[in-house]
């Protein structure tokens, strides 16, 4: 159990430090407004741009809400959830709430061990 916690911790690092080189200049506004405004059609792209409304938002209950939508479509293509789902352990880390943070880390760590 030690280890997947520390693998999940590692890999939550990991997608932090990486997720913001992706799109460089883009706010989380203008990629709200890319999303509200049907802009991005594709649900794989949706999928994504998601996962970076998620990363560079700074309200905890903007992230998880975008991060449950990431989630759902992930599951309906077929993709790994695994980022949003460790956004969405941080979320909880940082609240406090520890519980929560684990469950999801540990179900990102078995994501991506599926792969």
């Amino acid at each position: 159990m030690n280890n997947r916690f520390f693998s999940a911790i590692l890999i939550a690092l990991f997608i932090a430090i990486n997720s913001l080189n992706s799109v460089k200049g883009q706010s989380a506004d203008s990629l709200l407004y890319l999303l509200n405004h049907g802009l991005v059609n594709e649900d794989a792209n949706k999928f994504k741009l998601l996962c970076e409304i998620a990363t560079r938002s700074t309200d905890a209950d903007t992230i998880l809400k975008y991060c449950e939508q990431a989630i759902k479509l992930a599951q309906k293509l077929n993709e790994n959830p695994a980022r949003p789902t460790v956004l969405k352990g941080s979320v909880y880390l940082y609240a406090g709430k520890l519980e929560l943070a684990l469950k999801c880390f540990v179900k990102a760590a078995n994501y991506y061990k599926e792969e």
